[in-house]
């Protein structure tokens, strides 16, 4: 067990996943630890990502006993599978923010941080001062236990904890329930700031995407440009990444990339002509910026996170949310006008600038007062 005072800042996790949001943190957290600054992660299940990795980066990392781990399966079933109980779901969070706030105790921080609304009460149980946002209410807006998610988003977001928030969309929704709140912004790995890639024009016409699961992630939305711009023409190569590596519902052929490295991710965004971004909702949208870094004109639906770096025909192309026919539409566009493709690709890396990690690891610090 770690003395409170041997430990700087502790994260308090929901799960330890490897999604965008999550790989933030820990990304924060190895920084911090090159520095010297004493880091933790209290988790209430060890979901989606090896527990060794985390201690690799000689970080203290506490899950709760698997036995107990049975209340946030059944949570996870009655939210995500369509079997909704409002009362029942409502215990088992309950029962689940008390057990984590045994860890979050048990684990000790000078800095508790809540980095989701999932694990903002525990965090302001045990002392806690900060939380961490990183999802905006649409995001969580789908699906059986949209009233649930949303009933508990504005209970954190109501909490007395300053709100760290990654993007000004995302300030804007915090803002209606509490005005502590800091914007430190977000970033790109350093390795896509280094990236030298050909202009587009210069390029094999390939139009590329990330497959991502779940309904705000819009992918379906994908599949439909597609068909309605393989009616049209046929001149292009798609190619999708697959992260989960799991069969696709596609009715068209297309190249298929599995789990990438980040090197890999770099070169397959630098030989694309244009990437796709599909999604209806984010609280900033990491991936159109890391295109931008590689010289790749974006085409993106209007999702709420992105509005804080994509500027319509200066750096991107960007259609309303659900309107696969102006996602086919701005994509024959971009494949006849490589002109335009090539200045959007100029417009974009300018963009990019403004996400180094560096200044964003300067703002959290000021914000959180190390």
């Amino acid at each position: 067990m770690n003395d409170e005072n041997n430990v700087a800042v502790t994260f308090v996790m929901w799960g330890l996943g490897g999604s965008g949001g999550e790989l933030l943190i820990y990304k924060l957290a190895n920084r911090l630890l090159k520095d010297g600054i004493s880091v933790a992660f209290a988790s209430i299940v060890g979901y989606g990502y090896k527990e060794k990795e985390l201690r690799n980066f000689n970080t203290y990392v506490r899950i709760q006993p698997k036995l107990q781990r049975i209340y946030f399966s059944l949570q996870y079933i009655l939210e995500h599978k369509g079997v909704f109980t409002f009362p029942l779901l409502k215990l088992l969070f309950f029962i689940n923010t008390q057990n984590l706030s045994k860890i979050v105790r048990e684990t000790g921080g000078k800095r508790i941080i809540a980095t989701s609304f999932y694990t903002a009460k525990a965090a302001h149980k045990c002392g806690g001062r900060y939380h961490l946002v990183q999802d905006t209410f649409e995001m969580f807006a789908n699906g059986p236990a949209a009233k649930f998610r949303k009933y508990e988003m504005e209970k954190a977001f109501s909490l007395p904890l300053t709100k760290l928030c990654v993007s000004k969309y995302l300030m804007e929704e915090v803002y209606k329930y509490s005005k502590d709140v800091i914007y430190i912004g977000n970033f790109i790995s350093d390795s896509f700031h280094e990236c030298q890639a050909d202009m587009p024009s210069n390029r094999k016409r390939i139009i590329l995407t990330i497959a991502r699961p779940g309904y705000n992630k819009g992918f379906d939305i994908f599949v439909k440009a597609m068909n309605e711009l393989l009616k049209k023409r046929n001149d292009f190569e798609i190619h999708v990444i697959n992260h989960k590596d799991s069969p696709l519902p596609i009715p068209f052929k297309y190249v298929g990339h599995g789990r990438v490295s980040e090197k890999e991710l770099i070169k397959l965004y630098s030989s694309a002509y244009i990437f796709v971004f599909p999604s209806r909702a984010e609280g900033l949208g990491l991936p159109p910026l890391e295109a931008m870094a590689c010289k790749t004109p974006v085409v993106l639906t209007d999702n709420g996170g992105s509005r804080e770096y994509a500027i319509n025909r200066y750096n991107s192309i960007i259609v309303p949310r659900e309107d696969y026919k102006g996602l086919a539409n701005a994509v024959s566009e971009l494949l006849d006008n490589p002109e335009l493709a090539d200045y959007l690709a100029k417009n974009g890396i300018n963009t990019v600038k403004n996400y180094r990690f560096s200044d964003f690891y300067c703002r959290f610090r000021k914000a959180v007062e190390l």
